[in-house]
């Protein structure tokens, strides 16, 4: 199925926004519409909205198609356990998150 030309330029507009604003919480652009699982629950990663500080992070639940908000820890924690970890991230979160 070919995207139309407005919702292909909505999705232009959203890989861009994401890309602006999930580099500054050391996410890479690459991560918009990953799947990574929270708490035995497997979730899209979907925008990132720097405005929410305490929730910057959108992602639908893959198994009903919700949309949640997540802190950024959550979301660091989920990408980063993929890459070996870095700076301030908790064993216990990496084990309970990754990206499938």
């Amino acid at each position: 199925m070919i995207p139309e030309p407005a919702e292909e330029a909505e999705l232009l507009h959203r890989a861009a926004r994401f890309e602006r604003h999930a580099g500054f919480y050391g996410i890479p652009a690459d991560a918009l519409d990953q799947v990574f699982t929270w708490l035995g629950s497997a979730y899209r990663l979907s925008g990132c909205a720097a405005r929410r500080c305490k929730f910057p992070f959108t992602a639908e639940r893959v198994s009903d198609g919700k949309l949640v908000k997540f802190p950024c820890k959550v979301v660091c924690a989920a990408f980063l356990a993929v890459s070996g970890g870095g700076p301030g991230t908790n064993a216990d979160e990496d084990s309970r998150s990754g990206i499938e």
